[in-house]
């Protein structure tokens, strides 16, 4: 997966940190490697296990506004997750279910 995003308008601020921790949940629920390329935000690699193998940094060790190059091997895949399969399947049904329990009164309510 390849994630190319400008994040400029969040300056440095907490939001790209947890982009890249968003996209560490994408990885591993679709069990695929994630390449991100950013102009001011966190660019870097992150493992289909969801951990983040590296990232660029400046001299001073800054993650944002940082100016670089980075390479690395990413391994593909074409193995199929059940979320990949079947997308938000697995939420709808546990919301029905849910939906169904809450319009029925719980014992000992009317």
């Amino acid at each position: 997966m390849v994630s190319v995003s400008n994040e400029a308008f969040y300056g440095d601020s907490a939001a790209p940190h947890q982009i890249l921790a968003m996209l560490a949940f994408r990885a591993v629920e679709n069990r695929v490697s994630v390449v991100r390329c950013t102009t001011t935000g966190i660019s870097g690699f992150i493992a289909s296990d969801g951990r983040i193998l590296d990232t660029v940094r400046d001299a001073n060790g800054k993650e944002l506004f940082a100016t670089g190059v980075l390479t690395r091997d990413v391994q593909l895949s074409d193995r199929k997750t059940f979320y990949t399969r079947y997308g938000d399947l697995f939420v709808w049904g546990v919301g029905t279910w849910v939906a169904s329990r809450r319009s029925t009164p719980f014992s000992g309510e009317e």
